[in-house]
């Protein structure tokens, strides 16, 4: 139950004193508590790391709010129960350790708000399951029946790529699991890392294989929280891409007539279990920009019937596109009940 203990402060930090309603979550969400339990004095330098057994299974009430801005504008508020299950080491690098882990995403609800061509709103009401599309480096095991798909992880949360899938995927579902990456070393309250991670946003990947994802971290705080040491840990992160300043891939044939543009920023904050080893809250906000240009040319309107067409003329058709995702994680307690669609309002 102290899982549930934990969750009860949290939501009072983070959920205004504890309002129920979903809108008021939400507003709230990636405003990290200032402190939580009593300070953890006479602590030095600590070590962070993931701690994973062969069976271990974990379970993380989830919520996310995607929204997109473009040709068209959809919100969608979503909860999810995403299961983290080991399934031992993969065996694969006698100087790395690497876990087999699985993250599982099923949806309990889903609510969509969709605003049309017309102006009109359509709300739909949906739930699916399935992987996180973190990379293309997954590899599927059958375990009792079941055919999972792992990616390989390192204790500091890392996860392996391979040759043949040498980038990660940017998007407003895979963001929450990449960051925060944790330290080489023992680290100090106050101290920071970074980390430079391959990346792309899609769906031009095979164009883009060289930009990183650039992270920060910083360990803010160490509390005592329960018996439990937990470690703060904040973070913010940064991608950057366009075409006109990589001449070795985008040559002035194709700079002259296209353009391709694509940011992304965020941050969030972390509490990590420093004995259990593992996360035991996650919040954060990540914004997502993708810009796609293309000269076109057009020809003028003719004047009078009979005369000529008027003189080409160029013109640069350009599309964008603004996505943003706030989630909110917590580690559900092994015996707490899933949560129902009935109760996705609520807390």
């Amino acid at each position: 139950m102290r899982n549930l203990r934990l969750t009860g402060v949290l939501l009072a930090l983070f959920a205004c004193g504890g309002c129920g309603e979903r809108e008021r979550l939400f507003e709230t969400i990636g405003v990290a508590p200032a402190h939580l339990g009593q300070v953890a004095r006479n602590v030095g330098e600590v070590r962070l790391r993931y701690k994973r057994a062969d069976g271990q299974r974990l379970r993380y009430d989830t919520f996310f709010r995607f929204t997109s801005r473009g040709a068209h504008r959809v919100s969608d508020d979503v909860r999810v129960v995403v299961y983290q299950e080991c399934l031992g080491r993969t065996g694969q690098d006698p100087e790395r350790d690497f876990d087999k882990v699985v993250l599982l995403w099923r949806e309990i609800e889903r609510r969509r708000r969709e605003i049309l061509k017309n102006g009109r709103a359509r709300f739909v009401t949906a739930v699916s399951r399935g992987y996180p599309p973190i990379s293309e480096a997954f590899q599927i095991e059958r375990r009792e029946g079941r055919e999972l798909q792992y990616f390989a992880m390192d204790d500091r949360g890392l996860f392996a790529i391979t040759p043949k899938a040498r980038r990660y995927t940017i998007s407003a579902n895979t963001l929450p699991f990449l960051l925060p990456v944790l330290p080489k070393g023992p680290v100090r309250v106050g101290e920071t890392w970074e980390i430079r991670l391959p990346a792309y946003v899609g769906p031009q990947a095979y164009m883009l294989n060289h930009e990183k994802l650039t992270a920060s971290m910083r360990l803010s705080g160490l509390y005592r929280h329960e018996g439990r040491l937990l470690a703060f840990i904040d973070f913010k992160h940064a991608f950057r891409f366009d075409s006109t300043e990589n001449a070795d891939r985008f040559n002035d044939a194709y700079n002259s007539h296209n353009r391709l543009f694509q940011t992304v920023t965020g941050s969030g904050r972390a509490v990590f279990s420093v004995d259990e080893g593992r996360i035991v809250y996650l919040s954060g906000q990540s914004e997502i920009y993708k810009e796609g240009s293309q000269l076109r040319v057009t020809t003028g309107p003719r004047e009078s019937r009979g005369e000529k067409k008027g003189k080409p003329r160029p013109e640069w058709e350009t599309r964008r596109v603004t996505e943003t995702v706030t989630y909110y994680m917590r580690l559900m307690d092994e015996t707490e009940p899933l949560p129902t669609p009935s109760q996705a309002g609520r807390e």
